[in-house]
């Protein structure tokens, strides 16, 4: 872990996560690593695709992050839009429409 001031843990190839003892974090080869520092919520995680900017589903559209939504689609060059929440079950196989073109997942 790159900051002491947060736990060290492992990503399991299903994404959930396990607290280890080695002073190291690993993510499947498919996966990114997150949230290492306290400014990044210190809530280190993989992050498999695109993670969503904190902004998104923050100020012009209110995900629930976490809970009902999954994902959000955005316009990256226009944070004013309003953005599209995604369930679980859209996410995969839905199309972001073109004036938030931007796939992403919390």
């Amino acid at each position: 872990v790159t900051d002491s001031r947060c736990n060290t843990i492992q990503c399991n190839t299903d994404g959930s996560v396990s607290a280890v003892a080695a002073p190291f974090v690993q993510c499947p080869a498919n996966g990114r690593l997150v949230g290492l520092t306290p400014e990044e919520g210190c809530a280190p995680r993989c992050v498999f695709g695109d993670e969503c900017p904190a902004w998104v589903g923050s100020t012009n559209g209110r995900c629930d992050k976490g809970g009902a939504h999954f994902g959000s689609c955005y316009d990256p060059h226009r944070q004013q839009t309003t953005v599209q929440c995604l369930a679980h079950g859209l996410f995969d196989n839905y199309d972001c429409p073109a004036d938030v073109p931007v796939k992403c997942r919390f």
